[in-house]
């Protein structure tokens, strides 16, 4: 067997120079909400409509759920409109009875919108109630609200109507 060698060696030296530098952030504003919905009560056979209005850059993306279950397509239909977000049900009935929240998230951060829909026996007078107070939190991931209801004498009259903030609220946006 014969022996082989090599006397001859390299030397690879490397002369490297930054060309630019810089810290990454994300520009933008976390999501707002410009018009919020609230609680309402309803009767059997009566158009469920919430909407809100959300402001964000970049855009936020947003989700539905009911009593902490993501809505999906349906007989619940969800909707956008420029910066407008709609949750629309037609013909409700008692099962649509529940907590529904709005919850808009980007790259900066996240917001929410939440309120309690009450669907009554149809021809069944309602109850008056007004919320008093409300505190909500995100803790752990987990989105919770405390709502305080004072109730009072029952309605004497068939007419529905909403009021936010002591002004009438008006349904807009026709079902298709």
């Amino acid at each position: 067997m014969t022996e082989i060698s090599s006397n001859i060696s390299d030397e690879l030296i490397c002369i490297g120079q930054t060309l630019c530098s810089g810290i990454g952030s994300v520009q933008g504003k976390q999501p707002n909400f410009i018009q919020k919905f609230g609680h309402t009560t309803l009767q059997e056979g009566e158009d469920l409509i919430l909407h809100c209005t959300i402001h964000g850059k970049p855009k936020p993306h947003v989700c539905w759920t009911k009593d902490d279950i993501q809505v999906v397509a349906g007989d619940i239909s969800v909707e956008k409109l420029g910066d407008t977000y709609y949750l629309l049900k037609r013909n409700v009935v008692l099962a649509d009875t529940g907590k529904y929240i709005c919850v808009a998230s980007n790259e900066v951060g996240k917001a929410h919108c939440s309120a309690v829909v009450t669907v009554i026996e149809k021809n069944k007078t309602p109850e008056i109630s007004t919320v008093t107070q409300t505190k909500s939190e995100w803790k752990d991931g987990y989105f919770s609200e405390k709502v305080h209801v004072t109730t009072g004498e029952l309605l004497q009259t068939q007419d529905t109507f909403y009021v936010r903030d002591q002004r009438p609220v008006t349904k807009h946006l026709p079902l298709r």
